[in-house]
Formats: C-alpha cells, structure tokens, sequence
C-alpha cells in the first residue's frame, strides 16, 4: 500500500490518542502538543474516518509558524475507523455524535476551539457550534454550505422505514457471534475499488488507500470494513426542514466560518436556499467566507494543498483580528 510522500505529511507524522467512552473508546489521530494555543478538532464526512484529514492537516502546519501554533486531533468517530463501535441496540443519532465530541473536548480539556469538519462532520459541527457557542471560536465547513435538513413530508414513513432497516443490521449483526455472519472478505486491490465506488468517485487511488488504513482490518486473506453496518441506514431521528433549521440557527450560531464548496461535487442543494442560510451568516458570523474550489466531495484529500491555502488565509485573519478585535468571537458576549 502506498503511502503520501509530499514533504509537509513526510514532516508532521501524527501520534494514535485514545479517548475513554462508557462504552469502549475513540480513537483519534493528533498533531502538536497541549502547549500549542489554538486546538482543532477535525470531524470526517459519512463512513471516513480521522485519516481522511492526513493528507491536510500538514499542509496547515507546514504555513508560516503554525507548527507551535495549532493542536490538531482528528476524531474516527464512534462506528468507523478504530473507534468502538455503539452497543447493540443503540443509535447513532446526531446528538449522540455531539455528546461524543464534546467528551472529548473535556477530557483534552479545551475551552475555545475551532472545528475542521467535512460533509456529515460538517452538519454536527454546525449543530455543535450552536449547543455550545460559547466554545466554539471558529468553524470550517468542507463541502457542506449549510446544515442538512429533511422535508417534513412523509416523515412517519421515512422514519418507519428507518426503524425496520435498524431491526435487519441488529439480526446481521457482524460482531454478534450468534448471528454467524461470514463478513466479507476483499483484496487490497478490490477494497480500494470499493470505496472509490462506495463514494461516486470522489477519491483518487491515492486517497482511497489512506481511508483503508484506518476503515478496514488486514486479516491472513484481505481486508474486511471495520465500519459498524448500522452506519449504512439512516438513523432514527427527525431532522429539521429548512425553515426550522434557520430558526433554529438564527440565534445561538455566531462562530466565525468558512465554506468551501467543490466544484464538482455530485451533492447539489437548492441555490435559493443556499443564499437564506449565507444572509444569516452573514450576518452572526463575525468572519464569514465562502470559497468555490475546482474538486470533488474528496477535495481535502485530493487536493490539500489547495484547500489549505484558504484555510490558512482564513485562520491568518480570525488570528490577527483576534488579537486587535475583543468582540470578533460574539459568542463570548
């Protein structure tokens, strides 16, 4: 399996961290030291894990001196990656997720953070940053320009079919032994396929093979996903439609926060709504900018250099005003 040799991952190697939970532990990957004054806690998109921010995280400390400026500790959450799964019988629900990263934020005990999230991670960034605003100093949202949100019609039927898809994964269970589920087996070669497939081409090679590390176990003959398969099906919970999620937004969200949106990303949401959402961070968000890149979902991985410059220009000018501005973070008031 190859390995991404680009001078800044060859310069900054992470160290594996361990976080207890009641349940097992989260396993995360981590730069830099508690010395280090900014702390960021990466969040990945749906079934990734904290590997999916190796290629970038280098990249932003390899800008200016951010190599004793940033402590950056990049979560597998609960159900991927080396992190245990949930037990059985319990959800993986959006709050559950919260309550995740805010146990670990107590146990690195950071006050002020800023959160560096992708895709899904983005959304429980966005929720995150609202249930504890006082917390969250900046946001950065990788290809996920606003919260995700679910039309009200058929609801009782979405969440129906939800209940009974969580029923079939408790039945097939893969770590219950009494089930006698053969898990699948795969070659190197045809794990990589998998998830390049799995996530509409969105990965390059290179990219895909640094999800593996972390995502799939190597046993005598391949890999097989360590992912829980509950992750597969739409949890049990009833998100907020458009209108409510603004109301909802409109007060505690205050963070500063950048957008980055991929070109050619195979999500597409409504432009008008879209714009709701940018005419109320535009005005809560002491710093908001929004940057359009040419990529895929994946452009933090694929191309991270890219990506790291705006990151870099945005956190230049949220530490600068910090230091000038006592009012910049409105979430302390």
């Amino acid at each position: 399996m190859s390995t991404n040799t680009s001078t800044p991952s060859a310069k900054y190697k992470p160290r594996e961290r361990t976080f207890n939970t009641p349940y097992g532990h989260i396993s995360s990957l981590e730069w830099g030291s508690s010395d280090c004054p900014t702390k960021i806690l990466c969040i990945h998109g749906w079934l990734d894990n904290a590997g999916s921010f190796e290629p970038l995280v280098p990249h932003i400390l390899d800008h200016g001196n951010n190599s004793s400026q940033y402590h950056i500790v990049s979560l597998d959450m609960p159900g991927v990656g080396l992190s245990s799964h949930r037990p059985p019988g319990s959800e993986y629900t959006t709050f559950s997720y919260i309550m995740e990263m805010r146990r670990v934020t107590q146990q690195l005990g950071w006050d002020k953070i800023i959160l560096l999230s992708h895709s899904l991670g983005a959304h429980f960034s966005y929720m995150y940053s609202c249930i504890y605003p006082r917390q969250v100093e900046s946001m950065i949202a990788i290809d996920l320009a606003y919260p995700l949100t679910r039309t009200l019609h058929n609801w009782n039927v979405s969440i129906a079919n939800s209940i009974e898809d969580q029923f079939k994964c408790e039945y097939n269970h893969e770590d219950d032994p009494t089930t006698n589920i053969r898990v699948p087996v795969y070659s190197e070669v045809d794990a990589i396929k998998r998830l390049m497939d799995g996530h509409s081409s969105s990965l390059t090679r290179e990219s895909a093979e640094i999800m593996l590390k972390r995502g799939a176990k190597k046993q005598r003959w391949g890999y097989t996903f360590s992912r829980d398969i509950r992750l597969r099906h739409l949890s049990i919970e009833l998100k907020a439609d458009d209108d409510y999620m603004l109301q909802m937004l409109s007060e505690p969200f205050k963070p500063n926060l950048l957008v980055i949106r991929a070109i050619r990303a195979p999500y597409h949401r409504p432009e008008e709504t879209r714009l709701r959402y940018y005419e109320l961070f535009e005005k809560n968000c002491p710093i908001f900018q929004d940057v359009l890149l040419d990529g895929t979902h994946h452009l933090h991985m694929n191309t991270p250099d890219l990506v790291s410059k705006e990151i870099c220009k945005f956190l230049d000018e949220v530490n600068s005003k910090r230091s000038t501005d006592p009012h910049l973070n409105k979430s302390n008031l």
